[in-house]
């Protein structure tokens, strides 16, 4: 704005180039994308744990059956070994089906034993997921507060830099500029600077006079 301009109150009657502060505000946005990246990583990653456990939880599930059919097996072959056992006591059967049937049995106690490993190990590996889980909630908490912590520093940045627009603090008339486009600007907690503008307001007079002592007590209020 120039001298003789009428303002509007808030109306911005210049802007101050800082460029470092336009650099860092930049930069400060660069970092809320990365951690706004972050939480989504994090978010991902608990997805993924989730998704984890309920696979290794299936996995258990699917072992308990095994080892429910394993063992009805085995019962099968165990009263079958000692049938055999009787009719060969008789002479009834021979003695090679009594060992084929032992076979058989030692066979089944087998793969009831590899059936319990592997729910044994399903079930550990259910612990370790959530254990992972845990972790992953845990990275997902810390990625969103660096994130709020970003959205701030970003924050206090823009609210500088929205001090180097200066805005007229009410309606009135430019009456005084100092400084011309492109002249360099001091920091007002540098020194003493002076006012870039001055502004009258037009809606309002505000008159100071002296009054000497001995003539206060003829003055009423509203005269």
């Amino acid at each position: 704005v120039d001298i003789g301009d009428q303002v509007a109150k808030g109306q911005v009657l210049a802007v101050i180039a800082v460029p470092e502060m336009e650099q860092e505000r930049l930069q400060k946005e660069a970092l809320v994308e990365q951690a706004q990246a972050e939480v989504g990583q994090a978010a991902a990653a608990v997805r993924a744990a989730e998704a984890m456990i309920d696979a290794m939880q299936a996995k258990v599930e699917e072992a308990r059956s095994q080892v429910a059919r394993y063992d009805a097996d085995l019962a099968y072959r165990k009263s079958e070994h000692e049938r055999y056992a009787a009719l060969v006591k008789d002479r009834a059967v021979r003695q090679e089906l009594e060992d084929e049937k032992l076979h058989q049995l030692r066979a089944a106690e087998a793969a009831k034993r590899a059936a319990e490993a592997s729910l044994t190990t399903s079930q550990a590996e259910v612990r370790v997921e959530r254990a992972a889980l845990v972790k992953a909630q845990a990275d997902q908490v810390s990625a969103e507060a660096r994130l709020k912590v970003a959205k701030a520093n970003l924050q206090h940045t823009v609210i500088l830099l929205e001090y180097a627009n200066i805005r007229a603090p009410y309606e009135g008339i430019i009456v005084r500029r100092r400084g011309d486009t492109g002249a360099f600007v001091q920091s007002a907690a540098s020194g003493k600077p002076e006012p870039l503008f001055t502004v009258a307001r037009v809606d309002k007079l505000r008159i100071v006079s002296d009054l000497p002592e001995a003539e206060a007590g003829f003055v009423m209020v509203g005269q």
